[in-house]
């Protein structure tokens, strides 16, 4: 065999590696849950930030587009450091035409392959994604990350550039916006969903991943549609936080080296009222790192009068029962977490979609977002420091786990990290607290009749057990 013929089959060797590597990654983070949306889909979003007339006169006074075509990008497709650089001057030309000049609020296209990308520790180098063009954010729940100008934290949305109209894996396109937007969630845990854009030759292509999944547009030409090239560039450079998929009740003050110094979280109080709760910025939220499923996050915060709580967001499925009615019929049950106040509907993922929510496995499921206010507490068990603690804190959890058995409510989630301990000089009875009832559900029947889900993984530590048998006896 020459050895033009080695390279050609070890080059197909590689790819087909790739491509097998990306629909493994892909599998794991989304299973069968994407879907392709409709052809208007892309066309329809974003409509209210860009009239025909304003185009127009986009058009006229920038030049960037002349006689059904954008000029620059013509000139640039032979290279792909042409093609960013033609991309960053005219998304950062729509941002300054369309965008209103705000106070410590802007928005910028960076080639990020000319500036360094802070990606941080993704626990595995296949994990590393090298993103083409960012766009630069600051703003409320913008941060700068602290060894570079430019990551996770501070990117609004992403661009994936390529020459060729069709990319030789879709899968492997797919997994690396995926990628982009598990990091993007991990980095800015007020995400409700991600959005970003691949250009590949003259093709666009819109990808949108949330709390069920991923969805992706068909390719539209960005020379025969500009105005929907530019209405997404505007919905995903937007200075208005809740367009670009953030919550927006969340918000921190940020210093001037980007650094966050202080937040507030605006939620109901337990008459239904708005309260204002200060964020423990210093100790920062408790997030899953995982793209799809629940999407749980926990807020250390204070409330007005300076008692410590806990404020959790989370994605539950239409056929979940609420952890809100359980925590309900645990009110002052020793032993067991205690509910504050709570908003059962902040947000439907169906609402984030073009309205297709099935996928080739039915995988798609609607999420609605719930937030609830709870009493806070220690560290996890793990954490104990003295004998006393960990003999009692184990104690006064399995007897708050036997009060729900006696409510004929079933944890079906027991962990260390559910098991934490009671605050300083806490009662007998209140030195272990058993948290997190998501998963939990309301015996009916006999314990045959209770369904069981066996994608969670529900353990006791043997001290645990031990424990248990020992009062028991």
């Amino acid at each position: 065999m020459t050895s033009s013929g080695i390279t050609c089959s070890s080059s197909l060797c590689c790819e087909q590696e790739q491509e097998e590597f990306s629909r493994d990654l892909l599998s794991q983070e989304l299973g069968g849950a994407v879907t392709l949306s409709t052809a208007g889909w892309a066309s329809s979003l974003y409509v209210d930030l860009a009239s025909e007339s304003a185009i127009a006169r986009y058009f006229t006074r920038s030049l960037e587009y002349e006689k059904g075509r954008w000029a620059s990008l013509l000139k640039a497709q032979k290279c792909k450091s042409q093609l960013r650089e033609s991309l960053c001057v005219i998304i950062n030309s729509i941002i300054r035409h369309f965008s209103s000049d705000e106070p410590q609020v802007a928005r910028k296209a960076v080639d990020a392959r000319d500036t360094y990308f802070y990606r941080g520790f993704t626990g595995s180098p296949t994990l590393s994604v090298c993103h083409d063009i960012a766009i630069q954010a600051t703003g409320p729940s913008f941060s700068s990350p602290q060894l570079a100008s430019l990551g996770f934290s501070n990117a609004a949305a992403c661009v994936d550039v390529g020459l060729k109209d069709l990319p030789s894996c879709e899968t492997a396109l797919l997994t690396n916006m995926a990628v982009y937007a598990k990091h993007t969630f991990m980095k800015q845990p007020n995400r409700d969903f991600v959005r970003s854009i691949t250009v590949t030759g003259h093709k666009v292509r819109l990808f949108h991943f949330d709390r069920s999944g991923a969805q992706y547009s068909p390719p539209f030409d960005i020379h025969d549609d500009p105005h929907t090239f530019i209405r997404l560039i505007l919905g995903l450079s937007s200075l208005d936080e809740r367009i670009i998929g953030l919550d927006d009740t969340i918000k921190w003050i940020v210093g001037p080296d980007g650094e966050k110094l202080a937040g507030t979280l605006e939620t109901v109080g337990p008459d239904g009222t708005a309260v204002m709760y200060d964020l423990a910025v210093d100790q920062g939220p408790i997030t899953r790192t995982s793209l799809c499923g629940r999407g749980t996050t926990c807020w250390p915060a204070r409330a007005p009068n300076g008692d410590r709580v806990v404020v959790k967001d989370y994605w539950v499925t239409e056929d979940q029962p609420p952890e809100v009615q359980l925590l309900g019929e645990a009110k002052g049950l020793p032993g067991v977490c205690q509910m504050i106040a709570y908003e059962l509907n902040r947000a439907q993922i169906k609402d984030f979609r073009d309205g297709t929510m099935a996928s080739d496995n039915n995988a798609i499921t609607n999420r609605t977002k719930v937030r609830i206010v709870m009493k806070a507490y220690g560290r996890s068990i793990e954490n104990f420091s003295s004998v006393t603690q960990f003999l009692s804190a184990p104690r006064d959890a399995i007897a708050g786990h036997k009060l729900l058995l006696d409510r004929n409510i079933i944890h079906r989630d027991i962990s260390p990290n559910n098991i934490l301990l009671g605050l300083e000089d806490a009662d007998e009875g209140e030195r272990g607290i058993l948290i997190d009832l998501d998963l939990a559900l309301k015996a009916l029947g006999p314990s045959s009749d209770i369904p069981v889900d066996f994608r969670t993984v529900t353990f006791v530590y043997p001290h645990v057990m031990m424990h248990y048998s020992y009062l028991s006896v």
